[in-house]
């Protein structure tokens, strides 16, 4: 009976062991699905962010267009002015 009882005794505690093992195995999925969905998250661009940063950067070219076409103005006058003269 004692060797039985042994037995029993080793079952059940390989059986909890399992059980505790399941349980460990269930909480670290869990935690990594979360993690990754966080990350996941973060990494997902913001269609409001990138609509400001794309304005911001239109607003600037749009600047420097109008810089480049004043100057271009101011050639053509220039130029126009020794045009007559070199005829």
């Amino acid at each position: 009976m004692t060797e039985k009882k042994l037995l029993d005794d080793l079952a059940h505690l390989a059986h909890g062991a399992m059980n505790v093992a399941d349980s460990l195995k269930a909480d670290i999925r869990l935690f990594v699905q979360q993690t990754c969905e966080a990350w996941l998250k973060d990494a997902q661009p913001n269609p409001k962010n990138d609509l400001h940063a794309i304005r911001q950067t239109l607003k600037t070219l749009q600047k420097q267009q109008d810089v480049i076409l004043q100057r271009l103005d101011a050639l053509e006058k220039k130029q126009d002015k020794k045009t007559p003269s070199q005829r």
